[in-house]
């Protein structure tokens, strides 16, 4: 959805909506990457603690 809007932005503004879609994806992703490396070492520090 998100992808969806952001290329109909960019046609409504004569941009390349190949370019958006690709730079949002790598966004998405790499946002998404670093929340489960945050959450993975949140958990190393909640196991570490418990035992």
């Amino acid at each position: 959805m998100i992808i969806e809007k952001v290329r109909r932005l960019a046609e409504d503004n004569n941009l390349n909506p190949n370019i958006i879609d690709v730079v949002y994806r790598n966004m998405i992703n790499s946002f998404i990457n670093m929340e489960l490396e945050e959450h993975s070492q949140i958990n190393k520090i909640k196991y570490s603690k418990s035992n």
